[in-house]
C-alpha cells in the first residue's frame, strides 16, 4: 500500500516514515501547519489522518463516512500519541478507536 503525506507548503507521494516524521515536527513549530497522512484505499473505512497545532495541543482527524456522508471525528493528543497513531498507521496499516473521537461541528 502506498501512502501520501500532505503538508501546507507540500505533498509527497509514496512518502516514508522519516518523511511523516519531518511533517509533524514542522507541524508542532508552526501554528497554521498541519499534516495529513492517507493510504492508497481505505483502512477500517479510515480516508485520512491528518492533525494540527491548536495553542499547546494536537487536534487528531479523522476521515470516514458515516450513514454514507463524509464525516471527521476529532480528539486532542499529546505530540507522542499522533506520532505513534500515525506510525501505526504507516506502518502496520492500524487506525485508531475511534470510540474516543467526537465528530468534528460543521461550520
Amino acid at each position: 500500500m502506498e501512502y501520501t503525506v500532505r503538508t501546507q507548503t507540500y505533498e509527497i507521494a509514496d512518502c516514508t516514515l522519516d518523511n511523516i516524521e519531518d511533517a509533524i515536527h514542522t507541524m508542532i513549530q508552526y501554528e497554521d501547519e498541519f499534516i495529513v497522512v492517507s493510504a492508497s484505499e481505505k483502512i477500517n473505512g479510515i480516508s485520512f489522518l491528518q492533525a494540527a497545532m491548536h495553542g499547546d495541543n494536537i487536534i487528531f482527524q479523522a476521515g470516514i463516512k458515516i450513514n454514507g456522508k463524509p464525516e471527521v471525528m476529532e480528539k486532542t493528543v499529546s505530540q507522542r500519541i499522533c506520532y505513534k497513531l500515525l506510525k501505526d498507521y504507516f506502518l502496520e496499516g492500524k487506525t485508531p478507536d475511534l470510540s474516543e473521537f467526537t465528530i468534528m461541528e460543521r461550520m
